[in-house]
């Protein structure tokens, strides 16, 4: 019998690795005009950014998330800082939830506020395609990549 049990979890092993990488594709990178405002300051005001996302094309995911940066001189001059947000979308039991990872100054490294759940909302501007997330006085949009 601990054989058997033994075996079982082996198979599973070595299948479940697999069934998870081919979830996700190579990473997708685009560039696009990008919104932040946070908690009714806008910091960065369609400017062009840079998104990446593992879970392209976004709409064969009930999960993604989707990285958005925008690239900026630091507050001494020097370059290598960063306004950034991760936008998730995750689902469970039939609903989508939708939430943000900010991280509210420029020189962090990491996305240091979680602001869940969102609501969001999809806009058409001509050729351009995206998705705003928000709450409150904080409001994250993005560009979708074609």
């Amino acid at each position: 019998m601990k054989k058997l049990l033994g075996i079982i979890i082996l198979v599973l092993l070595w299948f479940v690795p697999v069934n998870a990488t081919e979830r996700y594709h190579d990473e997708v990178n685009w560039t696009g005009k990008c919104f932040i405002q946070y908690e009714g300051k806008t910091v960065v005001d369609n400017e062009t950014c840079e998104m990446t996302s593992r879970q392209m094309p976004r709409d064969d995911y009930d999960d993604f998330t989707i990285i958005v940066t925008k690239y900026v001189n630091c507050d001494d001059g020097s370059k290598g800082c960063a306004y950034f947000f991760y936008a998730y979308q995750s689902k469970l039991l039939e609903k989508y939830f939708y939430s943000i990872g900010y991280n509210v100054w420029k020189d962090s490294t990491r996305a240091g506020l979680t602001i869940s759940p969102t609501d969001i909302d999809y806009y058409e501007a001509g050729q351009n395609v995206g998705a705003c997330f928000f709450k409150e006085d904080n409001k994250f949009c993005f560009e979708f990549k074609e």
